[in-house]
């Protein structure tokens, strides 16, 4: 049988994702196509947005999540607008993601704590949640307790 959440089957989900690039990066184009590769398994993606400071990033990777569709959407950082990309990731959440119901799941690149509200709303609307982080040293022990799965990039 396939599983089901409220009679959506999961070849059938639709999946948003956000990437809060300032905390998770990935090194290589192939490490990229590995995570995409995984999400497009778990149902179809219908929404990428990933928040970074670019201008301080290298140019290639913005052109390149660009070329994926990837909405990327900037998150100045400094002194004064510390975990900027933290709060507008939250927002873009809240305003588009947890009242569709269109949205089946969301998959969050980050393992920031900062995200643990954020995910407690997403389940209280029946949302699915996956984590995708480097490794289980870097991410908020109780943000991996929240999530329905969480996955390390070094496993991919």
């Amino acid at each position: 049988m396939t599983p089901s959440i409220n009679n959506v089957t999961v070849k059938n989900f639709r999946i948003a994702i956000y990437w809060d690039w300032q905390n998770i990066k990935v090194k290589f184009e192939e490490q990229l196509q590995k995570l995409e590769q995984f999400v497009s398994s778990k149902g179809s993606i219908v929404s990428r947005v990933i928040f970074a400071h670019w201008s301080k990033e290298p140019e290639k990777w913005e052109s390149l999540f660009d070329d994926l569709n990837y909405e990327c959407i900037n998150a100045i950082a400094s002194r004064k607008k510390r975990n900027n990309a933290d709060r507008k990731l939250i927002s873009h959440i809240r305003r588009y993601a947890l009242n569709d119901p269109k949205i089946h799941t969301v998959v969050l690149i980050s393992g920031d704590g900062d995200f643990r509200q954020i995910v407690r709303e997403l389940k209280a609307k029946n949302k699915r949640v996956i984590l995708v982080v480097h490794d289980k040293k870097q991410a908020n022990d109780e943000l991996i307790k929240l999530v329905d799965e969480c996955q390390f990039l070094s496993a991919l």
